[in-house]
């Protein structure tokens, strides 16, 4: 009983100790170490064994790093976007979420994200935006033969996903899209566009229209365009549950 005691008394303090460092990295910049674990420890008053697991709950959230050696300490970080769209998804595999359900709450939030894209007048995120509308649209001309070209689809769409709504400018709804996204592309693999090369011309034809229409700032159309490619999605998706892919 006592046992068990304590060990609660350590998780809570692990977890104390861990929203205290989050809310301190979160207002300074990933780098310079942030001191070392001798004085860290005495500062949030806590032990030595408690400060290790505090630092090992934050590096596998991304938010710290522990560099050892003499010049080394806990160092910022700043967390990888992706990867934690990556990790959020898999709570949703486990608890056996479906592809249309998902899909379903995405598309709430792409109407929303698209429309911000289309809207923002900020030179420099424009200009950000179409260097990346140069990457992904060069994705299928330099990809290696051994790379599936439903597989390269896929990386081009998510770059371009990416690219709006970094665009857009709404952390929270990114780090949503991401999550959902990362799901809905785990679950249906390649299987929508696998030998269907007149799809892959078809996706890659609206995907530009888009891109062109967010670049002349047509809101209304961004949005049309968009909603009219999600539902031929959804009419392939359909068409592939009823021969049982």
């Amino acid at each position: 009983m006592g046992a068990a005691i304590e060990s609660q008394r350590r998780r809570t303090a692990v977890h104390r100790v861990a929203d205290q460092l989050c809310n301190e990295t979160c207002s300074s910049r990933t780098g310079p170490c942030s001191g070392r674990r001798r004085v860290f420890s005495r500062g949030l008053g806590v032990s030595r064994p408690t400060l290790r697991q505090t630092a090992r709950l934050l590096e596998q959230e991304q938010i710290l790093s522990v560099r050892g050696g003499v010049k080394g300490g806990y160092c910022v970080r700043t967390p990888d976007v992706g990867a934690i769209g990556h990790m959020a998804a898999t709570p949703l595999r486990m608890r056996k979420a479906t592809l249309l359900e998902t899909y379903d709450a995405l598309e709430l939030l792409l109407d929303d994200v698209f429309r911000s894209a289309a809207e923002i007048s900020d030179a420099a995120a424009r200009d950000a935006f179409d260097r990346a509308a140069v990457e992904f649209s060069c994705l299928d001309a330099n990809r290696s033969e051994s790379v599936p070209p439903e597989r390269a689809l896929l990386d081009e769409e998510t770059l371009f996903l990416e690219a709006v709504v970094v665009l857009a400018g709404n952390p929270a709804i990114e780090l949503m899209i991401r999550i959902l996204y990362e799901f809905c592309l785990g679950e249906t693999g390649e299987r929508a566009f696998r030998d269907r090369p007149e799809r892959i011309q078809a996706w890659r034809h609206a995907r530009n229209q888009i891109v062109e229409a967010i670049q002349r700032g047509e809101v209304e159309q961004v949005v049309s365009l968009e909603k009219r490619r999600r539902e031929t999605l959804s009419e392939w998706f359909d068409e592939g549950f009823a021969d049982g892919g």
